[in-house]
C-alpha cells in the first residue's frame, strides 16, 4: 500500500516556486482578513446612524428599547465575526513571516495591535452606546 511501481514514494520538500505561490496566496488572505477588520465596524456604525436617522420617522412603529437592544445584539455578532477575522489575519501573517524567512526575503510583514485595536474600539463603543440607550429607554 502506498507503493508506486514497486517502491515507496519519496518525501519531497516544497520547492521555492510553490513557496512563492504561497506568498501570493497569503498576501491575498492578509488583505481579505485585514479589510474585514475595518469594514465590519464602520459598516456597523453606518447601520447605526441610518437606523437612528430613520427612527424618528418610525417612532410609533417600534419601541426605542427594542431598536437599541437589536442594534446592540447585532454589534455583538459583528464582534464575534471580527474575532474570527483577527484570528485569520494573525494566522496568515505568522505563515507569511515563516515563508519570508525560508525564502531569505526581507521581513516586512508585521502584526501590531495598532493595526486593529481602533476598529475593535469603535465597535465596542457602538455596542455600549446602543446597550446603554436600550436600558435608558426600557426603564
Amino acid at each position: 500500500m502506498g507503493e508506486l511501481h514497486g517502491r515507496e514514494p519519496e518525501a519531497t520538500l516544497p520547492q521555492p516556486e510553490s513557496k512563492r505561490a504561497q506568498v501570493g496566496m497569503l498576501q491575498t488572505r492578509i488583505g481579505v482578513h485585514g479589510s474585514r477588520l475595518w469594514q465590519l465596524p464602520l459598516t456597523y456604525l453606518g447601520v447605526l446612524v441610518v437606523s437612528l436617522s430613520q427612527f424618528e420617522n418610525k417612532a410609533g412603529d417600534f419601541k426605542p428599547w427594542f431598536v437599541f437592544s437589536s442594534l446592540s445584539a447585532f454589534g455583538v455578532l459583528l464582534l464575534w465575526c471580527m474575532c474570527g477575522a483577527l484570528e485569520g489575519y494573525r494566522r496568515a501573517i505568522s505563515h507569511m513571516i515563516r515563508l519570508e524567512k525560508e525564502l531569505g526575503l526581507t521581513a516586512t510583514t508585521v502584526c501590531r495591535v495598532s493595526h486593529y485595536a481602533p476598529y475593535f474600539g469603535l465597535l465596542i463603543l457602538g455596542i455600549l452606546y446602543t446597550l446603554g440607550a436600550a436600558i435608558f429607554f426600557y426603564a
